[in-house]
């Protein structure tokens, strides 16, 4: 598993500034560029997405657990908000190291 923290943040960051991501997002606490501030941009996810290449439409197959199956949902979606809602479940239930190391290693796949 890749090392958590926002470091691993700044890639991610980056990859969606190349899916044409442009916005800036600073931490309303520290006023830092923050990756907990992207996080919450759908446009964020929808670039990120895109520089990823990830698939237009997640298919059901009607598992009901997320770590069990990868298209759990109870409708079709966008891949990019499949990650998304993965992303945010993972950190509130587990926390942001948790949340970023798979999405760290889902970008390496790219």
């Amino acid at each position: 598993m890749a090392s958590s923290g926002i470091t691993n943040m700044d890639e991610i960051i980056k990859i969606a500034r190349d899916g044409g991501y442009s916005e800036q997002a600073y931490c309303s606490t520290c006023g830092n560029e923050c990756g907990y501030a992207y996080v919450i941009d759908s446009r964020f996810w929808q670039a990120l997405g895109r520089a990823c290449g990830w698939t237009e439409i997640y298919k059901n197959c009607g598992r009901k657990s997320i770590e069990r199956c990868i298209c759990d949902f109870d409708v079709n979606i966008p891949e990019w908000k499949f990650h998304a809602l993965r992303f945010h479940e993972i950190n509130l239930t587990r926390g942001w190291k948790e949340a970023v190391d798979p999405l760290q290693d889902l970008i390496k796949t790219k």
